[in-house]
């Protein structure tokens, strides 16, 4: 049987028999134990008590007990709460601390210090610290040892850590579930960076005790940590008496649920990231309508993307709609929603056209209103000198909006506007960029149209992958427009440099995705050709060399047989059977003409143009 074994089995009340690792449980001796909750090992002499937190080694246990003295390695003078001063060990050489608080490394192991606290001849506490010396030595002294935070191993992985003036404080905050520290010293004590790094990205409450060095020292750590945490706040406990602290205020009624109201309730006074949560009930939300500068197309206060191959036709389309803006008139009115109807102001940013040899001879081609219409090429500073412009100006951007009263900024093309060092493939590029664009649109209730080339080889089968550039251009646009070529020409005699084109939305997030629109363009010219009978799959699918002679040759067929305006189905159908046509091409010419199926008076169901229009116009 060891020395401690011998120690514990005469002191502790109801001791167990040494496990195999000779660990012992019992009543502590320190206190009025009702169940075993001390605990100890028979080897080593270290031992704890889980209800009074006294605990030691073996020779710390014989002075708690009396019979043995603190051994002080270098006496020091004390004073007592009653004023008395005198050598340590006069002081309390009969009897140990009362209680005392390990302050350990960050692995909790090994122990650096205590605080102990003592019962002076007056029978008032005081505390001193003391730092293991030897075996059963102690140094009353932190002269010269590296201060840390106490229960230090439960800071690191704590997102909120109470910080309180004392340890029995934190003591009360675990015991509700609490992660708290202190340090020792009180309010003379040391506040070092390198103590209180460890709460270095934590949100930290101080909990100050309600009297004047309390206060003071909430204002010390508040100095300190405003720039070490990332949040600090000062809460203040309501029903607090004086001299009291956070210990007091729990022992009073008070509980976890009320500490946390009185934490969210508190303002936030300093830190690196002094931000909260900003939260908005649906139940408080009122709901808003979209409105629209062409529906369904192109939505106000939203970024919609123009996407098409070089070429073919998106320039013109932007001139032609900053026209249609200007004079509050768009080119089609789609059932279900309302297009804007008063002339309003337009910007459109071209780094790849002329603005006076080719946008200037776009817009007369409209007759569009250009006094309210411009083009915003760069930012001047006070010295007069013009500099380029990049999505990073939207300040620029917000004040040209404002100037204008524009209700949709054009930017053509959008790779041509990026900052420098952001690449139009890299997701977390863009995103912030296509972030920050839907908030100025927002803001002004402008149409926030950005155009985008195709990738090189832009056969995907999802069309929403054919642009250049990360897939989140198109995840942030509410609304995508693709132009196509795929139309072939309108039958008839065709002009040089006429090209038809149709407009597809293939994602709408907003409202339901509007039919195919036509336009064509010839040299300077620019004719809107109203709404395809056409799918969205047809008008993106390219024909080919062959399939388009086809159809061109079903399209010339079509319009011979519609001379006189009908034509029953019956006599259609045998009549391209003899000329060698395929049922599929002509049905495809009859979509790309606009043709409908309707029924004649007598009951037989026939092709014909669509009311009001003449056949001139497919020509």
């Amino acid at each position: 049987m060891t020395s401690a074994h011998d120690l514990f089995i005469s002191h502790v009340q109801k001791l167990s028999a040494p496990s195999s690792t000779g660990q012992v449980t019992g009543k502590c001796p320190f206190h009025d134990d009702s169940t075993a909750s001390w605990s100890g090992n028979v080897d080593s002499g270290v031992w704890h008590c889980f209800a009074c937190d006294a605990r030691g080694n073996e020779r710390a246990f014989a002075v708690r007990i009396g019979q043995a003295t603190e051994k002080v390695s270098k006496p020091v003078h004390v004073k007592t709460s009653a004023g008395e001063t005198g050598k340590a060990g006069e002081v309390w050489n009969a009897r140990g601390p009362d209680v005392t608080y390990d302050y350990t490394d960050i692995s909790g192991e090994k122990l650096l210090y205590q605080i102990g606290r003592f019962a002076g001849k007056d029978g008032k506490k005081f505390f001193l610290p003391r730092v293991p010396h030897g075996e059963g030595d102690w140094t009353y002294s932190l002269e010269d040892i590296p201060r840390v935070l106490y229960r230090l191993p439960e800071i690191k992985p704590a997102r909120q850590v109470f910080y309180v003036e004392g340890e029995k404080c934190v003591e009360a905050l675990r015991s509700i579930g609490k992660v708290a520290t202190t340090h020792a010293g009180g309010v003379n004590g040391t506040l070092s960076p390198a103590m209180l790094a460890p709460l270095r990205e934590k949100h930290v409450v101080i909990l100050p005790d309600n009297d004047d060095p309390g206060r003071i020292l909430a204002g010390r750590l508040r100095e300190v940590l405003t720039k070490i945490a990332a949040i600090v706040s000062v809460v203040e406990l309501p029903g607090l008496g004086p001299k009291g602290d956070v210990a007091d205020w729990l022992a009073a009624g008070f509980t976890e649920h009320d500490l946390t109201a009185q934490v969210q309730a508190s303002a936030i006074v300093g830190g690196l990231r002094p931000w909260t949560p900003t939260l908005r009930i649906f139940s408080t939300i009122t709901r808003k309508e979209i409105q629209w500068l062409f529906y369904p197309y192109i939505p106000l206060g939203r970024v919609t993307l123009l996407e098409g191959n070089p070429g073919i036709g998106k320039s013109w389309f932007c001139a032609a709609l900053a026209g249609a803006v200007s004079l509050g008139h768009m080119p089609v009115s789609i059932i279900g929603g309302h297009n804007l109807s008063f002339p309003a102001g337009a910007i459109y940013m071209n780094l790849e056209d002329d603005p006076e040899d080719t946008t200037k001879v776009r817009l007369d081609a409209v007759a569009a209103n250009q006094d309210l219409i411009a083009t915003l090429s760069g930012k001047q500073g006070t010295d007069g000198k013009v500099l380029p412009l990049t999505l990073s100006d939207l300040d620029i951007f917000a004040r040209a909006i404002e100037s204008m009263n524009a209700k949709v900024l054009m930017i053509d093309p959008i790779q041509a506007y990026l900052p420098s060092g952001r690449e139009m493939n890299r997701a977390e590029h863009v995103r912030p960029l296509m972030q920050e664009l839907q908030r100025l649109g927002k803001e002004y209730q402008c149409a926030i149209v950005l155009v985008r080339h195709l990738a090189k080889g832009n056969g995907k089968d999802n069309v929403l992958y054919r642009g250049m550039g990360s897939v989140d251009f198109t995840a942030a646009a509410r609304s995508v427009l693709q132009f196509s070529d795929c139309l072939p020409p309108r039958v008839g005699k065709e002009e040089v440099g006429a090209r038809r084109v149709g407009v597809v939305q293939v994602k709408n997030n907003l409202a339901p995705r509007g039919p195919v629109l036509e336009f064509e363009t010839r040299l300077n010219e620019f004719r809107w050709g109203g709404v395809g009978n056409i799918s969205h799959e047809a008008a993106l699918t390219p024909l080919s060399q062959s399939a388009s002679q086809e159809v061109r040759d079903a399209q010339m067929f079509v319009d011979e047989l519609l001379r006189d305006g009908t034509c029953p189905i019956l006599v259609m159908e045998k009549k391209a059977k003899a000329a060698g046509l395929s049922p599929s091409s002509v049905e495809l010419a009859r979509m790309m003409m606009g043709i409908i199926r309707k029924t004649s008076p007598d009951g037989v169901w026939a092709w014909t143009f669509p009311g009001g229009k003449e056949r001139e116009m497919y020509h």
